[in-house]
């Protein structure tokens, strides 16, 4: 496996799960730094500024695989500039929040070879964890009187205790 190390990063908490791997990354031509950028550590700063996605000089590092990039180019060249940034920052969102990073691109690829319109609400709604209620639970509490029954148990301990200490010695 020291190939692989080579290759990839994998970084855990000292048991048998995994937290995340990194795909080892080269610098390519004239370029002294190679970046590897996941879109998860900036994606809630960048819903909150959704425009500075188009001129960020990470752009292009933001976008996980070739699909998003793909999907990124054909939402530039058919919305509107400050409805394709959100477009495009409502899916990577979407992706993480939903861990749906794969499924999502390939629903999106298809919608995009059927020429059909990218609706991220509808999008939302499938793959969003639906929230549930959350129960209410009866908790009875217990008479105050049984603390009572813990001393008086823990006195009459320490008092044979300390009878058995002062008879050995």
């Amino acid at each position: 496996h020291a190939l692989d190390f080579v290759r990839k990063m994998t970084m855990g908490d000292g048991s048998a799960f995994t937290v995340i791997t990194l795909k080892r990354t080269y610098p390519v031509g004239k370029n002294k730094r190679a970046r590897n950028i996941n879109y998860r550590h900036v994606i809630k700063s960048l819903v909150r500024k959704p425009q500075a996605f188009r001129y960020s000089r990470l752009r292009d590092d933001l976008l996980p695989t070739e699909q998003y990039r793909q999907i990124w180019s054909h939402i530039d060249s058919t919305v509107n500039g400050k409805e394709a940034c959100k477009l495009i920052v409502g899916l990577l969102y979407l992706a993480a929040e939903a861990d749906c990073e794969k499924r999502l691109a390939d629903d999106v690829m298809g919608l995009i070879k059927l020429s059909r319109p990218i609706d991220l609400k509808k999008l939302q709604e499938r793959y969003m964890p639906k929230h549930t209620d959350i129960p209410s639970v009866h908790v009875e509490q217990h008479p105050l009187q049984d603390y009572d029954k813990l001393i008086i148990t823990d006195s009459i301990f320490n008092q044979q205790q300390y009878s058995q200490e002062v008879m050995y010695a």
